[in-house]
């Protein structure tokens, strides 16, 4: 065999031994990159679940706490119902493609605010601005995540939030849609 023979089969087994041992770390790259992305997926949803789940406890407290008329109250009640479903709804997505149990809801005690309402304006107020946080928290997941379904199902949840915040900047006496986005707040 030649020189240059045995130089050219060298060379190709250098180059299949370097591609051996950089696949490697690529799949494990990989596999780390996706439970990356399982790890910022649940810390995103368990987010939005929580945004939901304060919604509920706090409309569940205003909707009794009798500091709204009859047609306000039965908003609140709508509203809960909602942030009750929705919440449902990605736990469920949570624990089937994330593989992760959904936070607990949280106490009253624990909502800022929520236990020094004194007037419907004020309960209207905390109601608007927890939905502005869980829209938020909302498109803050959408960014986020790589699973279509929670994504889908997200999209829908924004959609109704945003009819939300028109009802309760109603109940408010403000401009229902003042911006073409709703981008939610901080």
């Amino acid at each position: 065999m030649s020189a240059h023979g045995a130089t050219r089969r060298r060379a190709l087994q250098a180059a299949g031994a370097a591609a051996a041992a950089l696949a490697v770390p690529v799949s494990a790259r990989g596999a780390v990159d996706k439970e990356l992305l399982r790890k910022v997926g649940r810390s995103v949803v368990a987010a939005a679940i929580l945004g939901e789940e304060t919604k509920a406890v706090a409309f569940e407290a205003v909707a009794n706490g009798h500091l709204l008329t009859p047609s306000q109250t039965a908003t609140m009640r709508l509203l809960h119902d909602h942030a009750t479903q929705h919440a449902s709804l990605l736990g469920m997505l949570m624990k089937q493609d994330l593989g992760a149990d959904a936070p607990l809801a949280p106490k009253r005690t624990a909502i800022p605010g929520l236990l020094r309402l004194r007037d419907a304006s004020a309960a209207l107020r905390l109601a608007l601005d927890l939905e502005e946080r869980a829209v938020a928290r909302h498109i803050a997941a959408v960014r986020a995540l790589h699973d279509a379904q929670i994504i889908r199902a997200i999209a829908g949840i924004v959609a109704s939030d945003g009819q939300h915040l028109v009802l309760l900047r109603q109940l408010l006496h403000e401009e229902p849609v003042p911006n073409a986005f709703e981008r939610g707040g901080t």
